[in-house]
């Protein structure tokens, strides 16, 4: 009724096993690295596949779950990269960390209707999967679920859907648009990252956050609508989304993170809400496409270098609001703009108590994703 764990590791030379019909479970490892394996029957009855069990099988091309298994364990399949094809059972509710992780050869996953998660890394680096529909009862995707799977064209986000893990489509260069459901409230720390193909996203009614480096590097986004419940952009949100042309920011958000928006180049126009309170380090340095801003009187923080290399800048700096300017005398460097600047400060000494000047420590350069 079962193969222990490791049974047949390391079988280099085997090429095909006939598995008996009574068999229940296959043990953790019990077929590691047989790399000669090119077929397997799964019987009817298993309902236990152990974590690692055929990891390493290159010689697998398809596979065939049967109806009783109702989760995929860690790492089952990982770097199987001759498996071409992968029917998952009806019954299937879970599949686990890294279980199709480094399948180069997947091109499509059809997941069926009453999968509630996606595991960690499950199917990270499988490079030529084109397609994958996700089902309603989906509910989470796991850190790195989709990680540079470059060839992945485009998704739809099940409705149910309620949480999207860090860098869970990063890297996914073949992405084109991504449509994301209604009850998702935040987006994860560089969930998008690096999806360089990436022209359009759709953002929720009920989104408040937009996690740190969730879009970085997505070059080919021009435009962004948010919605009116957004509360804060995180750290390098939007960092060198050199595509973006003008951003219209919702009345209810209050934070723009460190370098959130660094390095949007083609960027020309912004309006910040009345409810903004703080602006971060870099938030907007090396827009050099930005022609005009008008700061909120709400506004009181402003971060070191906030507009530094803005040098297409040619607003009016005595808008910048008193409190902000108070606490933090240079925010923008740009040469153009410091007779302004000055005059501004001029005006704010006589209206305004003195404060110390704030030390700042500049951010950390963004993470290599």
């Amino acid at each position: 009724t079962s193969i222990g764990e490791y049974a047949f590791y390391g079988c280099t030379g085997l090429t095909s096993v006939t598995l008996p019909d009574g068999l229940s479970s296959i043990g953790e490892s019990a077929f590691y690295g047989c790399t000669g394996l090119t077929a397997i029957t799964l019987p009817d009855g298993l309902t236990s596949i152990g974590s690692d069990a055929f990891a390493g099988c290159n010689g697998l091309t398809a596979v065939t779950l049967p109806d009783g298994l109702t989760s995929i364990s860690e790492g089952a399949f990982a770097g199987c990269n001759g498996l071409t094809s992968v029917t998952l059972p009806a019954e299937l509710t879970s599949i686990s960390k890294g279980a199709f992780s480094g399948c180069t050869g997947l091109t499509s996953v059809t997941l069926p209707d009453g999968l509630s998660s996606i595991g960690e890394s499950a199917f990270y680096g499988c490079t030529k999967l084109t397609s994958i529909t996700f089902p309603e009862g989906l509910t989470s995707i796991g850190n790195s679920a989709f990680y540079e799977c470059y060839s992945l064209m485009s998704i739809t986000l099940s409705a149910g859907l309620t949480s999207i893990g860090s860098d869970a489509f990063a890297g996914c260069n073949g992405l084109t648009s991504v449509t994301l459901p209604d009850g998702l409230t935040s987006i994860s720390e560089g969930a998008f990252a690096g999806c360089t193909g990436l022209t359009s996203v759709t953002l929720p009614a009920e989104l408040t956050s937009i996690g740190d480096f969730a879009f970085r590097g997505c070059t080919g986004l021009t435009s962004v609508t948010f919605p009116a419940g957004l509360t804060s952009i995180g750290e390098y949100a939007f960092y060198g989304c050199t595509g973006l042309t003008s951003v219209t920011l919702p009345d209810g958000l209050s934070s723009i993170g460190e370098s959130a928006f660094e390095g949007c180049t083609k960027l020309t126009t912004i309006t910040f809400p009345e409810g903004l309170t703080s602006i971060g380090i870099d938030a907007f340095r090396g827009c050099t496409g930005l022609t005009q801003i008008k700061f909120p009187e709400g506004l009181t923080e402003i971060g070191e270098s906030a507009f530094e290399g803005c040098t297409g800048l040619t607003t009016d700096c005595c808008r910048i609001p008193r409190g902000a300017m108070n606490e933090h005398p240079q925010v923008i460097r740009v040469k153009s703009l410091m007779a302004n600047l000055n005059r501004c400060k001029e005006k704010v000494k006589r209206s305004a108590p003195s404060a110390p000047p704030l030390t700042h420590s500049r951010g950390h350069k963004p993470m290599e994703k």
